[in-house]
C-alpha cells in the first residue's frame, strides 16, 4: 500500500488475475462433479453426436411374400429374405422398409403367418411396414395391421413417422384419401413443418410414375408435390413388379434436378416380375426386372443406394447430397 494506505496498481492487477484463475478452477471442479455426481447415469451427448455424424443403413422393398406357384422355401421372396438378411448381419443396427403388397393374394392373418412370417418375417423385429392394396384385400387390412402392429404405425392409418439418425421417414398410405383437405395430407403437413431434419425420405405404395405396362398412377400426386415443395429427397413406391429410377422429378412430370424429388420404384420382393413398356416414362433412367433389394446409406446429409439382385450383384447405384431445405 502507498501513504495513504491504497493499494498500488499492480497489486490491484495481481490480486484480480488470482481471483480470475480460481474463479476458472473453481468451475472446472464443479462441472467435473456435476459430471460425477448428477449426470454421470445419462451420458446422452456423446452418443448423440456419434449418431448425428454415423451413416444409417436402411433396406427397401415391397410387393414381397407370394407364395402360391411354389413351396415357401423355393419362393422368390425366401430368396430376397436371405439376402436381406445377410445385408443386415453387417449392419446390426440396419432396419428394413416395406412397400406395401406385403403378402399375396389379400392380406389375410393365415397368408401373413403361412408365406411372409417364413420368409421376411424372419426380419420383422427390424421392419418399419407400408401397406399396399393387396394387404388391403381384407376389410380394413386387418390381417396386415393385426400382424405388424407397432411396426404399422399407430391406430390402424397405415401412415406415420420416424427419425433414423438425422432422416425423417416418411411411411404414407397410398390406399386412403390423400387428396389436399384429407387427415393424412394435413397430417403430412403438420410434420413437416414441425421438422428440422436436414433429410427426408417418403415411401408408400403406388408409384405416381412408372414404365411397366401398368403406367402412371396419380393418386399420390398431391403427396409428391407438397414433398417437393418442402424439398424432400428420396421418394420409395412399389406396386410394379420391378426396380426404376427417375432422375429428379416434379409431380407435373417435369425433370427438375433443383426442386425434383428422386423416385424409385422397388417392386421386387418376390411377386411375379412387371414388363416394361416400350417407350419408358420421361425421366426413367435405371430399369431392372429382376428380384432384389434396395440398400440405402442415409448419411447425415447425403444417401447413397445400390440395388442388389439375388446373385448378390450390384446392378444400380448412385449418392447424393441432401438439398437445402426450403421452409415447410
Amino acid at each position: 500500500m502507498n501513504e495513504n494506505g491504497h493499494m498500488t496498481m499492480s497489486k490491484q492487477r495481481g490480486l484480480q488475475r488470482a481471483a480470475l484463475l480460481l474463479a476458472l478452477a473453481a468451475s472446472f471442479l464443479l462441472a467435473n462433479c456435476a459430471q460425477f455426481w448428477g449426470e454421470s447415469s445419462r451420458k446422452p451427448l456423446p452418443n448423440e453426436r456419434r449418431d448425428a455424424a454415423a451413416t444409417h443403413t436402411l433396406l427397401a422393398v415391397g410387393d414381397i411374400a407370394f407364395c402360391a406357384d411354389r413351396p415357401v422355401a423355393g419362393s422368390a421372396a425366401h430368396r430376397t429374405a436371405d439376402l436381406a438378411q445377410a445385408m443386415l448381419a453387417q449392419t446390426p443396427s440396419a432396419r428394413v422398409l416395406t412397400l406395401g403388397d406385403n403378402v399375396y393374394e389379400i392380406g389375410t392373418p393365415e397368408e401373413f403367418a403361412n408365406c411372409y412370417e417364413p420368409t421376411w418375417g424372419r426380419l420383422k423385429s427390424q421392419t418399419w411396414a407400408t401397406p399396399g392394396n393387396h394387404d388391403y384385400g381384407v376389410r380394413e387390412a386387418h390381417g396386415y395391421f393385426a400382424y405388424f402392429g407397432a411396426a404399422a404405425g399407430p391406430e390402424r392409418r397405415g401412415y406415420y413417422h420416424q427419425m433414423f439418425g438425422q432422416w425423417l421417414v416418411l411411411s404414407l398410405n397410398s390406399n386412403i384419401d390423400s387428396s389436399p383437405g384429407s387427415a393424412q395430407y394435413r397430417w403430412l403437413e403438420q410434420v413437416l413443418a414441425e421438422s428440422s431434419a436436414p433429410c427426408v425420405l417418403a415411401a408408400w405404395h403406388h408409384p405416381v410414375f412408372s414404365s411397366s405396362s401398368r403406367g402412371n398412377d396419380r393418386k399420390m400426386a398431391a403427396m409428391f408435390e407438397r414433398l417437393e415443395r418442402a424439398h424432400a429427397d428420396l421418394i420409395l413406391q412399389g406396386h410394379q413388379h420391378h426396380f426404376e429410377r427417375f432422375a429428379p422429378m416434379r409431380a407435373s412430370g417435369a425433370i427438375d434436378d433443383v426442386d425434383g424429388v428422386l423416385a424409385m420404384v422397388v417392386g421386387t420382393g418376390g411377386a411375379p416380375l412387371s414388363r416394361f413398356v416400350a417407350a419408358p416414362v420421361l425421366g426413367s433412367i435405371a430399369r431392372i426386372r429382376q428380384h432384389g433389394v434396395l440398400q440405402l446409406a442415409l448419411e447425415p446429409r447425403a444417401f447413397g443406394w445400390q440395388f442388389v439382385d439375388l446373385d448378390r450383384q450390384t446392378i444400380d447405384q448412385g449418392r447424393r447430397d441432401c438439398k437445402p431445405k426450403k421452409p415447410r
